[in-house]
């Protein structure tokens, strides 16, 4: 299996079948880090499909291939924080309220199920780069040096961010308990 390197450097040369083969190994990871960013498979995929376009007209550019995995999420980040400022816009701009599920669920279900929502809703009430920096590294694990990078910030600036988005959460979530 070739490198991300290797499949690169064919693509540049002109073999368009090797950024087929980029697309295929990391669609998921590009899914998968948009999913969670926007709670929204509709948006995820939109966003899966603008961050490719953008990797496959700047692919020639990328100074260090065996970078290529952060250079990716951090062009998917960048994209997700860009439609999240203007969904929150848009929402503010909006007199619609939020639609609720009222189908019936057993009790242990919809307990889950609630805490859930709660903790999305408290994630989707932060600022975006504040949900960004907490999805990348308490939900998708990624180490402190690759956020800064994607995010565009040193990394104590990274790490302070991080603390400061923890602690508003859990500020907000003790605020919820208490109601």
């Amino acid at each position: 299996m070739p490198s991300d390197a290797d499949l690169i450097l064919r693509f540049v040369n002109g073999q368009e079948d090797a950024f087929d083969a980029l697309y295929r190994r990391h669609v998921r990871l590009v899914y998968a880090v948009a999913f969670r960013m926007t709670h929204s498979p509709e948006d995820a995929r939109d966003l899966c499909q603008e961050t490719f376009l953008q990797v496959y007209r700047g692919l020639a550019g990328l100074r260090e291939p065996a970078a290529f995995v952060g250079w990716l999420r951090q062009i998917t980040v960048r994209l997700c924080l860009g439609h999240l400022r203007r969904r929150e816009t848009l929402e503010r701009a909006s007199d619609m309220p939020p639609e609720v599920d009222a189908r019936p669920l057993p009790d242990r279900l919809a307990e889950a199920r609630e805490a859930e929502n709660h903790m999305s809703k408290l994630l989707d009430a932060l600022p975006a780069e504040d949900r960004a920096v907490i999805v990348l590294r308490d939900i998708e694990g990624l180490p402190y040096q690759e956020i800064a990078d994607a995010m565009g910030w040193t990394l104590g600036n990274m790490k302070t961010r991080l603390h400061r988005a923890r602690a508003t959460l859990a500020r907000k979530y003790r605020q919820l308990e208490g109601n």
